[in-house]
């Protein structure tokens, strides 16, 4: 009678610590497995598909016809911005010097 209250008291052996070092040392590895073998398995295809991007970016700066959407480096107009000075934009006058305008 003594006997059954101290095994019962005594942890089950999937919670003992050599178990659960055991056990997650298992699980690192399979991960690290699984993760090496994927990383090896998809860099393959990474680079059949940046080479066909790259393909078609090609043929888009090729084809003449192709026009580049507003915003996106398409301006002709040849007005910059003026740069501002302690508060006031400075306008370039016509002999080489900036002058402040008061805004």
């Amino acid at each position: 009678m003594f006997d059954q209250q101290s095994s019962q008291a005594r942890a089950s052996w999937y919670r003992s610590t050599p178990f659960l070092i055991v056990a997650a040392a298992v699980l690192v590895t399979a991960v690290g497995i699984y993760a090496f073998t994927n990383l090896g398995r998809r860099s393959g295809n990474d680079t059949a598909h940046y080479s066909e991007l790259e393909r078609h970016r090609a043929e888009q700066r090729a084809d003449p016809t192709t026009n580049a959407p507003a915003g996106l480096g398409a301006n002709t107009s040849d007005q910059t911005a003026a740069p501002v000075v302690n508060g006031q934009i400075v306008a370039p006058s016509s002999g080489g010097e900036q002058t402040a305008t008061g805004a």
